[in-house]
């Protein structure tokens, strides 16, 4: 199906080079039984039949007949390890009933490294014929669970399909050949509770040896999926060499439709599109990374994934997805622009790295997808990772213990970066161990390696002469459930500003526009005179609420933010707040640097830089004062007199609450991560009086 375009493109319109639309990769095309075309193609060498002989000669098909097991129905026979079921999806015309047969394969098969060469797997084998067997996956939401279309299996009974299925087997059908499809709703018995157990630890090696993966979004339904997409790609050829970020005043000069009114629709499209459920589901992190061909398919639009992501990453770069994102009167929780942008991130990793990436990296870029069954959150993930140690799936293993398992693979190396995941906002059970069926709405501060570079609060985690981490100490007590690990209680927290779900702030005709979420913060140090570490009020405070990083979050923040920070709050607030130590330079007192600078060139790069480190730092946290005048930002949940702990080696600091028990020894709950302005260095546990303690986390 090859990319089309509507007749209103806006790129069409303007006569530009077509060849610069074409798609980096072939039209696509579901796999049939001749195989692809593509280098990787139907046409296996001889040494590569030799193999597959081989593996079926190790592995006997013990028969090719088997009984129907599904409860009252004989369209499923029984599966044994390493076998799924692929369906040849009969040809037919669009609006003809669908029908189709099931094949037996095996899916653990690779082909084995010959000297330095390794054939990619892009195949099943089929056990009847044994040869490959080259199928297209589908990544697709199902929508409600409503089965009200029949599909026919033929030579055996019907089955009951949703209506989203249906329609993607509509736009996939060929009209003049089968064509073969891993689709989860018909290849695995879903009355089965066994079989689908069975099927999931599969589920990374369907996507990984699928010929090709069709990501599905849905049908039209009204919407315009193809001027979207058609925009999309306007927007990357118009953008590709532009840095910076773009303001709705700049879309006339690049001939971008405006943002408002009848002439936006492109943009209302686009907002569409990323609304779809699909950018929100679980499974389809495991399906788009771990897959090789990957394609769009939204309608009859259709774009490679590798187009569609660089269409993305220039749209989420230049600030037009921000901007888009702000026309929705209901946002989403999370930009799908963000998950395109985490999905190509770690795809990239899974294709140029012999290893998957870790299970928390996996676990902690999927937070945000929704499951309908908790342990998926964690199973779900376990083919991106490098971890295979979990209890087997099964309805009797219990989401605390799945989820305290994945806390203890992850331990030592990754205890600080394992606690950096956990914000509650009530501490649960196990408040140290993260809630992964929650979505985390903060941006970790200390989750990233780079941070070490950064913040170093417990003390250095490396040596002057190795760049070896030291491995932090730690043990653990009844039953694992318990985490110790040695720091120092440094402070409570005393004073409390209120959580900034949304902060934003812009700069439009000449004025400071921004939410209420910014004035609370710069009122609560307004009338302070000093600061604890000596250094000016104003300092401690512009550096705090960017948790002293850059709009990169992997480099100090500069000290051009002071300034430029000094003009944002005034004009909030209306006045010159002159808070101690605030900059008031020559230029300014003249009226030579004002709100109107912050549009201009250079003064704008630092606006745009200074707003998305505080949205990161900000976001969803409170600003705090503790009780002897160091400010913080902590979590939502935090309240008065929560304590601020510094673990030894530990490079973030974090919120604890003390715990009523009846323990010999103080016992604490996890609320999440903090940075205190003064102590990132080593400061709380190098002061006269500190006191190493071990910080038991329950």
């Amino acid at each position: 199906m090859a990319l089309e375009h509507s007749d209103n493109c806006p790129f069409l319109l303007r006569e530009a080079n077509t060849e610069l639309l074409a798609s980096k990769q072939a039209p696509f095309s579901p796999a049939t039984k001749s195989g692809p075309s593509d280098q990787y193609g139907g046409e296996l060498t001889e040494q590569a039949m030799e193999d597959i002989c081989q593996f079926l000669a190790l592995n006997p098909v013990t028969s090719s007949e088997r009984a129907a097991t599904g409860p009252g129905s004989p369209v499923y026979s029984t599966l044994t390890e390493g076998e799924i079921r692929i369906l040849e999806l009969s040809p037919g015309g669009f609006d003809d009933d669908l029908c189709g047969r099931l094949h037996v394969a095996r899916v653990d098969f690779e082909h084995p490294r010959k000297n330095a060469f390794k054939r990619y797997t892009n195949h099943a084998i089929s056990l009847i014929e044994g040869g490959p067997l080259w199928y297209t996956a589908l990544s697709y939401t199902w929508g409600d669970p409503v089965f009200d279309t029949k599909f026919y299996m033929i030579d055996k009974e019907p089955i009951q399909i949703t209506h989203t299925l249906a329609s993607a087997l509509k736009h996939l059908r060929n009209e003049h050949e089968g064509i073969f499809l891993w689709i989860d709703q018909i290849c695995i018995d879903q009355s089965n509770i066994a079989e689908k157990e069975s099927q999931i630890p599969l589920m990374g090696m369907i996507y990984m040896h699928a010929t090709s993966t069709a990501i599905w979004l849905g049908e039209e339904g009204g919407d315009q999926p193809q001027l979207a997409f058609d925009m999309l790609q306007t927007i990357h050829v118009q953008l590709q060499l532009f840095e910076g970020s773009l303001r709705p005043d700049d879309f006339e000069r690049l001939q971008l439709p405006p943002l408002y009114g009848p002439k936006s629709i492109a943009w209302v499209e686009i907002l569409k599109l990323f609304r779809r459920g699909w950018f929100s589901r679980l499974w389809v992190i495991q399906e788009a990374v771990l897959s090789y061909n990957v394609y769009v398919m939204c309608g009859k639009a259709v774009a490679a994934w590798e187009d569609f992501t660089l269409w993305c990453e220039v749209i989420r770069d230049s600030g037009i997805a921000d901007l888009i994102e702000a026309l929705d009167p209901m946002p989403m929780e999370r930009s799908a622009f963000l998950t395109v942008h985490e999905l190509a991130t770690f795809r990239t990793f899974d294709q140029t790295h012999e290893a998957h990436s870790s299970l928390l990296d996996s676990l902690s870029m999927s937070r945000y997808a929704k499951a309908s069954n908790a342990k998926d959150k964690v199973y779900g993930v376990l083919g991106m990772s490098t971890c295979d140690i979990l209890p087997r799936y099964s309805d009797s293993v219990s989401v605390r213990d799945v989820f305290l398992e994945a806390a203890l693979i992850m331990l030592p190396a990754e205890v600080f970066r394992l606690l950096s995941c956990v914000d509650n906002e009530v501490p649960p059970p196990l408040s140290w161990v993260p809630d992964w069926t929650s979505e985390n709405p903060t941006k970790p501060l200390g989750y990233s390696t780079k941070t070490v570079g950064l913040y170093s609060a417990g003390g250095i985690r490396y040596g002057a002469m190795s760049h070896t981490p030291i491995q932090p100490a730690y043990t653990l007590a009844n039953e694992n459930t318990c985490l110790i690990i040695p720091g120092v209680l440094f402070n409570p927290v005393e004073l409390l500003g209120k959580v900034m779900q949304y902060p934003s702030v812009d700069v439009k005709d000449d004025t400071i526009i921004a939410n209420d979420d910014w004035t609370a913060a710069f009122h609560m140090i307004e009338n302070l005179t000093s600061y604890p570490t000596g250094e000016t009020v104003w300092d401690a405070f512009w550096q705090t609420i960017v948790a002293g990083k850059d709009g990169s979050a992997n480099s100090k923040a500069p000290q051009d933010y002071s300034e430029v920070l000094s003009v944002i709050v005034d004009g909030i607030s209306g006045r010159e707040l002159h808070i101690q130590g605030q900059p008031y330079s020559p230029r300014r007192q003249k009226g030579f640097f004002t709100v109107h600078s912050l549009t201009t060139r250079k003064p704008r790069e630092t606006f745009n830089d200074l707003i998305r480190a505080f949205k990161a730092a900000m976001s969803w946290r409170r600003f705090a004062i503790t009780r002897r005048g160091y400010f913080c930002l902590v979590p939502r949940g935090t309240k008065t007199d929560d304590m601020i702990a510094v673990f030894e080696q530990g490079h973030i600091p974090f919120v604890v609450r003390r715990k009523l028990s009846d323990q010999a020894h103080d016992e604490f709950e996890l609320i999440g991560e903090t940075y205190v302005h003064g102590i990132m260095k080593g400061e709380a546990v190098e002061m006269d009086g500190a006191t190493m303690i071990n910080i038991h986390l329950v």
